[in-house]
């Protein structure tokens, strides 16, 4: 009788399809990262009020340390989720931090499009551009060797903003 395959077998196509895994489908995982499930339980139960404490809700503050574990731990998905949709959800509006940390992490894997993408959108909703601001996104220019896209935005942040990097 064939009770299908072999323990060795499944080990191997299990290993062959977390290879073929792109990044993204990682991050959709909630077991992608164990220090950010654990983050993600523990906010989740401040604001259920387990351990017999009255429920909390997260502020804003709260909203950025998520934000910024997941953009230290490389799920720039998960933080975009939170700024996009988590945040405006729960009435809460992000702020600079929010916004800077997100252009941070952008800025080392070089998505410059995205950058601009960010700082439009926080501009937009009028979110105050500062001197980090600026950072990341010169950042994000010189991490793709584009000094000269790098000085534009220096000249065009301060224009807009009279704000420059530190």
């Amino acid at each position: 009788t064939n009770e299908g395959p072999s323990k060795a077998n499944e080990t191997s196509s299990d290993e062959v399809q977390n290879k073929t895994m792109t990044k993204y489908e990682w991050e959709l995982d909630r077991d992608w990262s164990l220090a950010l499930t654990a983050a993600f339980a523990f906010a989740d139960s401040l604001t259920h009020g387990a351990c017999g404490h009255d429920p909390i809700e997260l502020d804003i503050v709260g909203w950025n340390i998520l934000i910024k574990a997941c953009c230290r731990r490389g799920a720039i998905h998960r933080a975009l989720k939170i700024l996009n949709e988590t945040m405006p959800q729960k009435g809460v509006e992000p702020d600079t931090y929010s916004y800077n940390t997100i252009l941070a992490a952008l800025a080392r894997v070089g998505d410059t499009r995205y950058l601009q993408e960010y700082l439009i959108g926080m501009t937009n909703k009028g979110v105050k551009v500062d001197k980090y601001t600026a950072q990341a996104m010169v950042d994000g220019f010189l991490n793709v060797g584009d000094i000269q896209g790098a000085t534009s935005l220096v000249q065009d942040i301060f224009n807009q903003h009279d704000t420059l990097p530190p």
